[in-house]
């Protein structure tokens, strides 16, 4: 059985802005897990343990479901935590430009998902770019006050949605790419996307 999830990658200069962000964060005395900035992707669909044998089935649902998307871009912007930046348990960077997009991929993704039995989400997604956890019984610190903080990270292109693999680790988890989904882009006639298990 593999633990997967459905996910967009977002560019290394992202990454750093967003790098940067967290070692600031650092400093609030929260007890925090922070994510690994080699770690950071938006995830569009979490589906939990399937059989490594489904893993083409899935993929190409993934497929049909972003058929006729192109390639979009999207900016990063914002700092918020969940449920709330006063009782934060979840750190997170949001999403400015590019988030409709977002919504429409996942949605008509997960709608495809559905149909090989994997259970739709009951909240409307939103998206986000996950960057911390609060351990569990963790101290916030000064971490609801410094999360104020005006965040702009940068902008990047969308163009290919990745079938990813998590390995739990004592050190974290790990990700491996199983399959990737390249969006169509402006300049394609087809209106087809390009999944490298649909050959």
């Amino acid at each position: 059985m593999l633990r997967t999830f459905v996910a967009v990658s977002v560019a290394d200069a992202l990454k750093e802005a967003v790098a940067d962000l967290i070692d600031s964060l650092k400093t609030a005395g929260a007890d925090v897990k922070w994510v690994k900035p080699e770690n950071l992707h938006l995830t569009l669909k979490f589906l939990g343990d399937v059989d490594e044998a489904r893993v083409d089935e899935i993929a190409r649902a993934i497929s049909i479901g972003s058929e006729g998307t192109e390639s979009f871009d999207i900016s990063l912007a914002g700092v918020g935590a969940f449920p709330s930046v006063r009782r934060p348990k979840v750190v997170w960077v949001g999403v400015d430009r590019g988030k409709d997009f977002l919504v429409s991929l996942s949605e008509r993704v997960e709608d495809r998902l559905a149909l090989l039995g994997f259970e739709k989400e009951k909240r409307k997604f939103s998206p986000h770019l996950t960057i911390g956890r609060l351990r569990r019984e963790g101290r916030p610190g000064d971490l609801p006050n410094r999360l104020a903080v005006q965040f702009d990270g940068g902008e990047c292109r969308i163009d290919r949605v990745r079938l990813m693999k998590s390995t739990l680790t004592p050190q974290g988890p790990t990700y491996e790419e199983l399959r990737q989904i390249i969006l169509k882009s402006k300049a394609d006639p087809t209106g087809k996307n390009d999944c490298s298990s649909c050959q």
